[in-house]
């Protein structure tokens, strides 16, 4: 990945340093106070020190003194805004990066961050760079008018931090930013990508719903498919539930996963709209986390001490055997990609940490997995006129799905 970004500069601040004065400054002194002295006889004379006519007058230039020295100079809390921030501040975007490891955050180091000034006509690289050990980066970009001529100096920021293993997270943007002043973007959290982790998915919309279709349509509409597919998974982990105070507070941990994950996929996917695209996919996401919490508890929802960690016919949770430890490679039956009739995503699977592909192959398009197949793919079938068998790609055995004319075939886990 170096490679590719190439390496990047870190922004030093100018820091001024005051002069001292020699060991043995005493001359210095005096004749600093002789010189004082001398000013103010030159400017007051002693003589005339006393008469009322030269006591107003002197009192009056004193006045348009400190009326002209307060417009000059601002006070302390502008200085540090204005003329500090032009050397330190300006022209810097500062962000800073948490990555959830089970319900508990940490600092992300070494996650890419790259950010964009958002246009109509294509959004336009502003910075890049990567967190430190602290989770935080500050870059610094072009001093410009970065909407052209008509658009002014004041871009449109926004930025998105990516890292392995996890969902890409983006903050709110900063329209119209001043470019004199940091834009500090506080402190986001990504989020673990599930698609490869154990557990049933249903799209967007309940279990009841999928065989007629609703779910389909729904993730089609929304464009929430990876955030939903990640919330089924999340309330199919034990580890999750084990991890948090209660199953209440493990729901609530797996919906605020999926609102932050559908926040940023409104301010990414929708960043080169300008304003009604990236609200309208905002007030849904709102809408939808709200039905989360009304009824996701209730009707979805299951986990407990009673199957987590271990089934109630005593084996292991197949949950239980999800990976956290978040290496720098994407595990065996990760969905990494795939590759359809106009276009394809293959970009995840060059950092398998097995570089071999199990190829589920579809009517549009071929999913990709790192090395095998992961339990739920469909991995066989004895129908006649779809007859195939891949079950001897799947990660950890496969079960049979008999019917009255055929049996499917899937992999367990």
């Amino acid at each position: 990945m170096t490679n590719i970004f190439g390496k990047l500069k870190e922004y030093q601040p100018i820091v001024h340093e005051a002069t001292p004065l020699n060991e043995n400054n005493d001359d210095e002194v005096q004749e600093v106070k002789e010189n004082s002295t001398t000013f103010a006889s030159s400017v007051i004379p002693l003589s005339f020190s006393t008469s009322p006519k030269y006591v107003a007058s002197v009192a009056g230039i004193c006045v348009g003194m400190i009326l002209f020295l307060r417009a000059a100079v601002p006070p302390e809390s502008m200085r540090s805004a204005s003329l500090l921030g032009s050397t330190k501040q300006a022209n810097t975007i500062k962000i800073c990066a948490n990555e959830m490891i089970l319900t508990k955050p940490q600092p992300s180091n070494h996650a890419f961050v790259k950010c964009y000034d958002k246009d109509p006509n294509g959004d336009d690289v502003m910075a890049e760079g990567f967190t430190g050990t602290d989770g935080c980066v500050t870059m610094t970009y072009k001093s410009q008018s970065w909407d052209g001529w008509a658009g002014g100096r004041s871009p449109d920021i926004y930025c998105t931090v990516n890292k392995l293993g996890f969902v890409e997270s983006c903050p709110d943007d900063k329209d119209h930013h001043n470019q004199d002043e940091l834009a500090d973007f506080g402190t986001v959290t990504l989020y673990r990508d599930r698609s490869g982790d154990y557990g049933h998915d249903n799209g967007c919309g309940p279990a009841i719903t999928q065989y007629i279709g609703l779910n389909l349509v729904a993730t089609f509409i929304t464009g929430f498919g990876e955030q939903c597919t990640n919330h089924d998974k999340c309330y199919w982990d034990c580890k999750i539930f084990l991890d948090s105070p209660n199953a209440a507070a493990a729901q609530e941990f797996c919906d605020k996963e999926m609102y932050e994950g559908m926040k940023s996929h409104c301010r990414s996917d929708h960043g080169y709209l300008p304003g009604i695209g990236e609200d309208v996919c905002l007030e849904t996401a709102d809408k939808i986390y709200k039905g989360l919490q009304a009824t996701g508890s209730t009707l979805a929802y299951d986990k407990s001490d009673e199957n987590c960690p271990k089934l109630p016919n005593g084996q292991l949770a197949p949950s239980m055997r999800n990976d956290y430890s978040h290496a720098d490679c994407f595990y065996d039956g990760f969905a990494c990609g795939y590759d359809g009739s106009t276009h394809d995503d293959l970009g995840k699977c060059n950092s398998c940490c097995t570089p071999k592909y199990a190829i589920w192959e579809g009517f549009s398009w071929d999913d990709y997995y790192c090395k095998c197949f992961p339990s739920g793919v469909k991995c066989g079938s004895n129908l006649v006129t779809n007859n195939f068998n891949k079950c001897s790609q799947c990660c950890h055995g496969s079960r049979k799905d008999a019917g009255w004319s055929y049996s499917d075939f899937y992999c367990t886990s």
